[in-house]
C-alpha cells in the first residue's frame, strides 16, 4: 500500500511496527497457556494464520484492492482485540506475582478437566522452578547469570539463523526471487503458487508437530531446505538446458525450499523459541522481546538489502548465503539444543542442566 502523504505513511508504519513486535508476546502467551502436549500445535497455527496472510497479500496484487483487504485487516484486528480482554493471565504469571489463587482459576479455564490436586502438584513444580531460577534483581541482573543469558542467546541465534535462511526476503519480495530465478513462468504467479503450497506445508505442520520430537522436525526441515537449495544452485548453472527439457524440475525444489523456510520453519523457530526461555523467570517477557528486537533490527537490515543484493550479484550468491544460515542453524540444532516436546515449560528448563551442574547443586546441599 502506498501513501500519498509521507507523515501518514510514518505514522502508519509506526503504528504497523509496534504490532508487529507485538507478536512475540501473543506467541508467548499462547505456549504459557496450551498444554503440554498441544503446545506445538496452538503455536504453531499461528504460523497457519501469518502464511494465509501472506498468500492474501500475493492475491491481492494480482486479483484485488488493497485498499478493501485493509479494510477487513482492521476489522479482524478489532475483533481480535475484543476476545483478548476476555482472557484471563496465564497460570505462570499469577505464581510469579504470588496470585496462587487466580493461578488456579487461569488453569481451570484453559483445562477444566484438570483436578485439584493435579493443579497443585503442577503448581509446586513451578513454584520450586521459580526458586531455582534465581531470577532476582532487573533484566540486567537477570542476563549477568549464565543460564538466563544462555536462553537469550539460543533464542536471539534461532531468529536470526531464521530469517538468515531468507524468510522475511522471500515473504516480501517474492516476484524479484522468481524473476532473477531465470524461469518460463510468471513471477507473479508463482507467488500466488508459492503461497498455496505454503498455506498447506503450514497446516501439516500444525498437524505433526506434536507427534514428533523437535529436534527431529527441525532437522529434517533443514535437511529438506538444504537439499533444495543446493538443487536449485546447481539448477542455475544449466538453466537454458532445464527450461527446454523439464521446466517444471525446478519447481519441486523451489516450492521444497519456500515451503520449509516460510511455512515450517518460522512457527517451529517460534514454538521453541519460547520453550527454551525459562517460563519461571518474572523477565520472561523482557528477555524474548528483547531476542525479538535483536532478530528484528537484522530482519529489518536484511529484508532492506535483499533486492540490491539479488539484481548485484549472480542469484546462486544469495542462495549460498541462505545455504549457510541453514547449515549453521542445523548445527545449532544438534549440539546445542535440547529437546522440549511433551514437556511442560517448566520442564524444559529443568531439562536444560547439565549432569554436572546437578552434582554440583547435590554436593553443596549435602555440605
Amino acid at each position: 500500500m502506498i501513501s500519498r502523504q509521507p507523515l501518514a505513511f510514518l505514522i502508519s508504519r509506526s503504528v504497523i511496527g509496534v504490532a508487529t513486535g507485538g507478536r512475540a508476546t501473543t506467541i508467548l502467551y499462547t505456549s504459557e497457556v496450551a498444554r503440554k502436549n498441544r503446545r506445538g500445535t496452538y503455536v504453531a497455527f499461528y504460523g497457519v494464520l501469518a502464511v494465509l496472510g501472506i498468500l492474501l497479500t500475493y492475491l491481492t496484487q494480482y486479483f484485488l484492492n488493497i485498499y478493501g483487504v485493509g479494510i477487513i485487516t482492521l476489522i479482524v484486528s478489532i475483533f481480535g482485540c475484543a476476545g483478548v480482554m476476555v482472557l484471563p493471565e496465564s497460570k505462570y504469571w499469577y505464581i510469579i506475582n504470588n496470585r496462587r489463587e487466580r493461578a488456579k482459576q487461569s488453569a481451570s479455564w484453559f483445562d477444566p478437566s484438570l483436578t485439584n490436586d493435579e493443579i497443585e502438584k503442577e503448581f509446586n513444580k513451578i513454584t520450586e522452578e521459580i526458586d531455582n531460577s534465581k531470577a532476582i534483581g532487573g533484566v540486567i541482573a537477570c542476563l549477568k547469570q549464565p543460564h538466563h543469558f544462555k536462553q537469550f542467546v539460543l533464542a536471539t541465534l534461532l531468529f536470526i539463523f531464521r530469517t538468515g535462511c531468507g524468510r522475511e526476503p522471500l515473504a516480501v519480495y517474492p516476484t524479484n526471487f522468481f524473476s532473477r530465478l531465470n524461469l518460463v513462468y510468471d513471477p507473479q504467479i508463482m507467488a500466488i503458487l508459492q503461497g498455496c503450497v505454503d498455506f498447506f506445508v503450514s497446516v501439516l505442520c500444525t498437524l505433526v508437530v506434536d507427534s514428533f520430537k523437535r529436534r527431529t522436525l527441525l532437522i529434517a526441515n533443514s535437511s529438506v531446505c538444504t537439499i533444495s537449495l543446493v538443487m536449485i544452485m546447481i539448477m542455475q548453472f544449466f538453466n537454458d538446458f532445464v527450461n527446454k527439457t523439464v521446466p517444471w524440475l525446478p519447481l519441486i525444489f523451489i516450492f521444497g525450499y519456500t515451503a520449509s523456510v516460510i511455512a515450517f520453519l518460522f512457527p517451529m523457530v517460534s514454538l521453541i523459541s519460547c520453550e527454551v526461555v525459562s517460563a519461571s523467570n518474572k523477565h520472561r517477557n523482557t528477555i524474548f522481546n528483547l531476542s525479538w528486537l535483536v532478530n528484528n533490527i537484522i530482519r529489518g537490515i536484511y529484508t532492506a538489502l535483499f533486492p540490491t543484493m539479488i539484481n548485484a550479484f549472480h542469484v546462486d550468491v544469495t542462495l549460498g548465503v541462505f545455504l549457510v544460515s541453514n547449515i549453521l542453524l542445523m548445527f545449532l540444532i544438534k549440539f546445542w539444543l535440547v529437546e522440549t516436546s511433551n514437556k511442560a515449560l517448566h520442564e524444559c528448563v529443568a531439562e536444560e542442566k547439565k549432569p554436572a551442574d546437578l552434582e554440583m547443586v547435590t554436593e553443596v546441599q549435602l555440605n
